[in-house]
C-alpha cells in the first residue's frame, strides 16, 4: 500500500513523500493518525531553531511523536477496526526488562527524532507499541 508521508525537508517546508509500505506484517497494526499534538521539539524543527548540524542530520523527517488514531487493520485480533488507540513513538528492538530499559537498548529509535513520526497517512506499529 502506498503511504503519504509529510516530511519536513527544511525549516518551514513540508513535502509529501510517497512510499510503498508492507501491510501484511503479522504482528503490526495499521493506524490512521487522527489527532496530533505539536510540541516544542516539533516547533524548533519547523522554525529552524535547532543547530544546523542537527537539522542536516535529522531531516528530511515526518514530525509529530504525540498522536492517537483509528485502527484500520489488526491481524493480531487485539483491536477492532475503527477502535481509537494511542501510538507509542519509542521503538525498541525487543521487550525491555526490569534491569535494562528500552530507551538505552542498542537499536532503539524514537519516531520524530531522525525517523519518520506520525505525520503520515497511516502508521504500521508492533502490537506492543499501541
Amino acid at each position: 500500500m502506498i503511504n503519504q508521508i509529510y516530511q519536513l525537508t527544511k525549516p518551514k517546508f513540508i513535502n509529501v513523500k510517497y512510499q510503498e509500505e508492507a501491510i501484511d506484517q503479522e504482528n503490526h497494526i495499521l493506524i490512521r493518525p487522527n489527532y496530533m499534538a505539536v510540541c516544542h521539539a516539533d516547533q524548533r524543527y519547523y522554525q529552524g531553531k535547532r543547530d544546523p548540524k542537527i537539522l542536516n542530520k535529522k531531516l528530511p523527517m515526518a514530525m509529530i511523536h504525540e498522536s492517537c488514531g483509528t485502527v484500520i487493520s489488526d491481524p493480531t485480533g487485539t483491536y477492532e477496526v475503527g477502535q481509537k488507540v494511542v501510538m507509542i513513538p519509542n521503538q525498541s528492538p525487543m521487550q525491555s526488562d526490569e534491569e535494562f530499559y528500552e530507551n538505552y537498548m542498542t537499536g532503539t529509535h524514537f519516531l520524530s527524532s531522525g525517523f519518520d513520526g506520525f505525520m503520515r497517512e497511516f502508521v504500521s506499529l508492533p502490537k506492543d507499541r499501541v
